[in-house]
C-alpha cells in the first residue's frame, strides 16, 4: 500500500518517516499474529531472519520545507516463499506461521498504528520517540556491518542511528561516519 503524507518536517527529518513507517508495521504485525519482529535500516522489518517487509519512502520538498511525501508498505502477507528463489532471503506470515493471515485485519491495524506514529512524528519529542523505539528493535545495532553506498563501501560496526535516522558506522580506527542511504548487510553470519 501507499500513502500520500504532507508531514510538516524539514527535508534533513524525513528518513525519521522510514523508522517510523518500519515501526508501525512492526506494532501491527505483531498486534495481529504471534510473530516477533526485527528492524533493520533504513527500510526493512526482518522475521526469523528473512526479510518481512519493506518501507520506501519518496518525496518533493524545497530548501527548507516537504511539500509531500508517498509512504509505500509492502509485507509478505500469504506469499509462498518457500521453494523460490527468494527462499532464505526472504519471509510471509503465512510461511512463518503455518496459517493464513487476515490482509485486512492486518491493513486496518497498520493504517491505526501509521495514523498514531505519523502524529507523534510531527513534534519534536515525537521524532526522538520514534528513533528511541528504532533502537529498541534494531537489527544491526552494535554488529559488524558493510553498507554499499553510492560512494563506496563502508565497513564498521553498527553504533545506532541519528537524530535525523541516518546509520552510525564505526569504523576499526574509531571514526563514526554517518550514512543518509544505503544496503547494510551484517558480515560475519548468515541472516537466514
Amino acid at each position: 500500500m501507499s500513502l500520500i503524507l504532507y508531514p510538516s518536517l524539514p527535508p534533513t527529518m524525513t528518513p525519521l518517516l522510514s523508522l517510523a513507517t518500519a515501526l508501525a508495521v512492526k506494532r501491527a504485525v505483531e498486534g495481529t499474529t504471534s510473530a516477533r519482529v526485527d528492524l533493520k535500516w533504513p527500510n526493512d522489518v526482518y522475521l526469523s531472519g528473512g526479510k518481512l517487509a519493506g518501507v520506501l519512502v519518496e518525496m518533493a520538498a524545497e530548501i527548507d520545507r516537504v511539500k509531500w511525501v508517498i509512504d509505500s508498505i509492502g509485507i509478505n502477507v500469504n506469499n509462498r516463499i518457500v521453494g523460490t528463489d527468494l527462499e532464505g532471503r526472504a519471509t510471509s506470515l503465512a510461511d512463518e506461521l503455518w496459517k493464513e493471515i487476515s490482509r485486512r485485519e492486518l491493513a486496518v491495524a497498520l493504517l491505526m498504528h501509521l495514523e498514531k506514529i505519523y502524529r507523534e512524528a510531527q513534534s519534536p519529542a515525537g521524532l526522538i520517540s520514534i528513533q528511541r523505539s528504532f533502537r529498541k528493535y534494531d537489527l544491526l545495532q552494535g554488529r559488524p556491518v558493510e553498507v554499499k553506498t553510492p560512494d563506496g563501501v563502508i565497513s564498521g560496526t553498527a553504533d545506532g542511528i541519528d537524530s535525523e535516522g541516518r546509520l552510525l558506522v564505526r569504523d576499526i580506527t574509531g571514526k563514526v561516519q554517518s550514512l543518509f542511504s544505503g544496503e547494510a548487510t551484517i558480515t560475519g553470519i548468515q541472516t537466514r
